[in-house]
């Protein structure tokens, strides 16, 4: 090996993981790409949790171009850095729309899977309790759901199988995102949908 070797940087990486994102035109999750590609209507589904099953984790990509969001086998959600890019560079009107587009479909899962309660009003971003998009400049994001501090967001820790020798501050670097306080199945589907829209957005503009 060669000094210059000994001197390079190491490449962000993550490893098993898959690709992952949520069409709200025809309300289908898209879990794999290429030949593993598996898809589920959102009604067929009782639990994020079913995405871990049978789903191909095998993959290590190093080369991000082409991935917006991945899938961890842990149930984590990664973003890659041409998702972050796409965030950071929103301006305040798209990003608004964004942001309702998002709380919109979390909304429908949310009255889906609750029929016959009643939820009268949408709330929508006023406080951790509500439906909310948060998004930041170095292209981050953090998703609540209805109840006390559900959400899906970076996760301090880091996010096994995820690699960034720069740190995660780093746009061109990827992020790893968990779940906190989603106690049940409909704010984990309402988060992973949030989410989903959000990988779908970006892979369409």
């Amino acid at each position: 090996m060669t000094g210059e070797e000994e001197r390079r940087e190491p490449l962000p990486r993550v490893a098993y993981v898959t690709e992952f994102y949520y069409n709200p035109e025809t309300q289908m999750f898209t879990v794999g790409e290429g030949e593993k590609v598996v898809t589920t209507k959102l009604d067929h589904v009782e639990d994020v949790f079913a995405f871990l099953e049978g789903a191909d984790f095998t993959d290590e990509v190093t080369d991000f171009a082409d991935h917006t969001m991945g899938l961890g086998f842990t149930g984590a959600i990664v973003e890659y850095p041409s998702m972050r890019r796409w965030i950071a560079d929103l301006d305040d009107r798209r990003g608004r729309e964004v942001k309702d587009i998002v709380i919109d479909e979390m909304v429908k899962v949310w009255g889906l899977l609750n029929q016959g309660l009643g939820l009268q009003e949408r709330p929508k971003g006023k406080t951790h309790m509500d439906f909310r998009v948060s998004l930041f400049p170095d292209g981050t994001f953090i998703i609540n759901t209805f109840g006390n501090c559900a959400c899906l967001g970076r996760t301090p820790d880091g996010v096994m199988g995820i690699s960034v020798p720069r740190g995660s501050e780093d746009i061109e670097s990827p992020m790893g995102n968990t779940l906190h306080n989603a106690d049940t199945p409909v704010q984990r589907l309402s988060l992973f949908v949030g989410a989903g829209t959000l990988a779908w957005l970006a892979r369409h503009q």
